[in-house]
């Protein structure tokens, strides 16, 4: 497995975004957007040595990561937030991704135990 990206010619970008509740909508947005303008700019190509196709670019995610895959691909919420959605990538692989931001449990205080471990 590790030798992956050299055997099938693999690019794995980690792309850092600003967390919640530190950065709000549209911060993240915005930082997702810029992740996945950067992946297709020239500047990227330039950086690679040519070496990455850039229509092939595939997101994914786990859990908060994999929801904003989901928007990503999608282009749900960038124009709410005021921003163009970046062009879609060519698949999205979205792993345990949250998917109703609406559920109760966003909506209801968390214990401290449970949230830290503590008593």
């Amino acid at each position: 497995m590790l030798n992956a990206p050299d055997k099938h010619g693999l690019c794995l970008v980690s792309a850092d975004y600003r967390l919640a509740p530190q950065t709000r909508m549209p911060g993240i947005m915005e930082d997702i957007a810029a992740a996945m303008n950067y992946v297709r700019s020239p500047a990227f190509l330039a950086e690679t040595h040519g070496a990455v196709d850039q229509s092939k670019v595939i997101v994914s995610g786990g859990s908060a990561g994999g929801w904003l895959a989901l928007l990503l691909a999608t282009g749900i919420g960038f124009e709410a937030c005021g921003l163009k959605p970046p062009a879609p990538p060519l698949a999205v692989v979205p792993l345990y991704p949250m998917t109703d931001i609406t559920d109760r449990f966003f909506r209801t205080k968390q214990h401290r135990a449970w949230v830290d471990g503590t008593d």
